[in-house]
């Protein structure tokens, strides 16, 4: 997956295919004395290979080459400490050379992957559950994902991992990330997903949208029907209302959907029965709405209709 360069101690990488590790010098040595010249030819290297699953402690020759200058106290062949006119210690410097094999450096290495399985969460301080299966969740509402590493004691994530994407409209990446679902799934086939990715691992959680699809009212032959709107109801009657769902197969969460509007209607649940005034709407734009919401919210507009008032014919030609 990709050639990586030893720049630290501790290496952190995704879980990946066999890959190529490569030493470009020694970068954490450190020396005695005051270093004026510390050189690594640009073209050491060495090499180890990086299987699926290992990981743990390597020690790797490499060959290389260091030059660097100390400056040390002079002394008399006594070793008396020599000083110069103003007082201050006299000091010398000195060379030293190593080169061309016999280095090698240390490190340790991480394979990181994800654990199965992936977790997910309705609201903050809810608890995290495990994705077994499709989850439901109503349109215009978010969920909170949540991988963890595997081997779950890795010290750390690699860099710029796990990543998050999927048709549900995640990225970013992260441990966890949330995900507010605005399109409502057709069938509960049409999935909405939500993947994690580490090197070659990755995760998915198949999201189920639904919301309502329409309100119904039982017409005169006790059958429910799509509601018009506006709806024309007589003073002082009652209809039944039902709300249905989408897609076709889901079930509807408890408590859902609730049930409100000016017609007084009020209450949760599938079906509903409400009773309407006895006083006639005062024209056509006068109307009661009956609402029902889960995520969204669905209204119809109700024409209360009476009797304004009664004539008669007294007769031939009156």
């Amino acid at each position: 997956m990709g050639t990586y360069w030893v720049s630290h101690s501790v290496l952190f990488f995704p879980k990946c295919h066999p890959s190529t590790l490569r030493d470009s010098g020694l970068h954490n040595m450190t020396f005695l004395g005051s270093i004026s010249s510390l050189h690594f030819p640009t073209r050491c290297r060495s090499s180890v290979t990086v299987s699926r699953s290992s990981k743990g402690d390597y020690n790797v020759n490499v060959d290389f080459t260091v030059t660097f200058t100390i400056e040390a106290p002079d002394t008399d062949s006594n070793g008396n400490l020599q000083y110069n006119g103003d007082g201050s210690l006299k000091t010398y410097e000195y060379t030293v050379s190593e080169s061309a094999g016999g280095g090698s450096i240390s490190f340790s290495i991480w394979i990181v992957g994800l654990q199965s399985p992936m977790q997910y969460q309705a609201s903050s301080g809810s608890g995290w559950k495990n994705v077994d299966g499709a989850i439901y969740v109503i349109k215009g509402g978010s969920l909170s994902f949540k991988v963890n590493k595997n081997p779950t004691d890795a010290p750390s994530w690699p860099t710029g991992n796990p990543t998050w994407s999927g048709s549900s409209g995640a990225s970013g990446t992260g441990e966890s990330i949330s995900v507010t679902f605005n399109t409502m799934s057709t069938s509960t086939s049409d999935t909405k997903t939500v993947v994690a990715q580490c090197g070659s691992d990755t995760l998915t959680a198949n999201v189920i949208v639904f919301g309502i699809d329409d309100i119904q009212y039982k017409n005169n032959n006790g059958q429910y029907v799509s509601a018009p709107s506006p709806l024309y109801v007589p003073a002082g009657g009652t209809v039944d209302f039902k709300a249905t769902l989408k897609p076709a197969g889901a079930n509807w969460p408890a408590g859902a959907p609730v049930w409100s509007g000016t017609s007084g209607a009020s209450g949760s649940g599938e079906t509903i029965s409400v009773a309407f005034s006895t006083t006639p709407s005062t024209s056509l734009s006068d109307t009661k709405t009956v609402m029902a919401t889960c995520g969204e919210t669905k209204t119809v507009d109700v024409v209360v209709v009476g009797i304004k008032e009664l004539q008669y014919k007294a007769g031939s030609g009156s």
